[in-house]
């Protein structure tokens, strides 16, 4: 099946433009755009890395070891939020940016009371960015017969994997936790709360990036860019949801 033709839209904008942005200002503005460019390519990758291979167990766990590495690493940034926005209210001068990331801190706090958020926070701190040997034992103990031992090799850098660690460090950290973990995984409403805090994060860096544009560029702009335009995307760089994954194997290296 061929991609729709699609078009991209573009809002130019100059340096030039900017430059006379109080610096604070225009450094949240410019971390904003750093931040949500990285969640949405991660975010784009992720939606296209859920392919189900249950006929093939052994592009099964290449697929979700694929899968569980973006999603790890887009639920530990959505953290990075919260710890970022403190960090600005903490350190800067300007009222302004202080004020509008109070704001927004408020909201993430509100969020940060979910069952969702400690599946986060603990993914983040004890696994996925900083890897912690004692957590390692504890999920290595609840390990048992399913874990797939096995060695999948080719001669390609890259193209190796190794599912028993999937299995056993990640997996079953969460699956397996004991009833009281905050962290633990052991229902689908769970799964879901982990699933809904994340995208409520995402929604709420997206929203406040949109906020600190208008109020910190564009209106300081008096409200006026100069005319938007918009360019044909090949259809080679589009993939469809649902239709086409990210491949899991490189070729053409041999």
């Amino acid at each position: 099946m061929s991609a729709p033709s699609m078009r991209l839209s573009i809002l130019p904008l100059r340096w030039a433009d900017i430059r006379d942005v109080p610096i604070e200002k225009k450094a949240l503005y410019l971390s904003l755009c750093f931040l949500v460019s990285e969640l949405n390519a991660l975010q784009r990758m992720a939606l296209l890395s859920f392919q189900i291979l249950s006929d093939q167990p052994a592009f099964e766990a290449a697929a979700r070891i694929q899968s569980n590495s973006l999603i790890r690493v887009i639920s530990g940034k959505c953290h990075e939020v919260g710890k970022f926005l403190k960090n600005c209210v903490e350190k800067a001068h300007d009222k302004d940016v202080r004020d509008i990331c109070r704001n927004f801190l408020g909201r993430f706090d509100t969020l940060d009371a979910a069952k969702g958020s400690h599946i986060s926070e603990h993914i983040r701190r004890k696994i996925a960015f900083h890897l912690d040997f004692r957590e390692a034992v504890k999920s290595t103990k609840h390990a048992d017969d399913s874990v797939d031992c096995s060695w999948y090799i080719h001669d390609a850098e890259g193209n190796c994997y190794f599912p028993a660690g999937e299995h056993a460090i990640f997996e079953s950290n969460l699956l397996r936790a004991s009833k009281d973990a905050k962290h633990g995984i052991r229902t689908d409403t769970d799964h879901s709360e982990w699933v809904k805090w994340t995208v409520s994060v995402l929604a709420l860096v997206k929203e406040m990036h949109v906020e600190v544009f208008e109020r910190f560029i564009f209106q300081p702009l008096g409200g006026k860019l100069q005319p938007s335009n918009s360019i044909d995307i090949p259809k080679e760089l589009v993939a469809q949801r649902g239709v086409d994954f990210l491949p899991l194997f490189l070729g053409g290296v041999e």
